[in-house]
């Protein structure tokens, strides 16, 4: 699934896929190019409704009753 990371003015610092969600320990695994400083920056992630896969090709759009 494709996710944002946004600062706490609301614009994206980038992109990634979310491959775990550890809601026990809230805690996500989530592929992405930015650094751990640029995600430390982000106060959100939020998540879109493309399912993709880590080598690109797009699996098409989540149901939005499943979010």
């Amino acid at each position: 699934l494709l996710v944002g990371f946004i600062d706490k003015e609301g614009f994206c610092l980038g992109l990634g896929l979310l491959k775990l969600i550890n809601f026990k320990e809230l805690k996500a695994h989530v592929l992405t190019p930015l650094t751990e400083a640029e995600v430390n920056n982000a106060v959100e992630i939020r998540f879109g409704r493309i399912r993709v896969r880590e080598d690109g090709e797009e699996l098409g759009l989540l149901n939005r009753d499943a979010l």
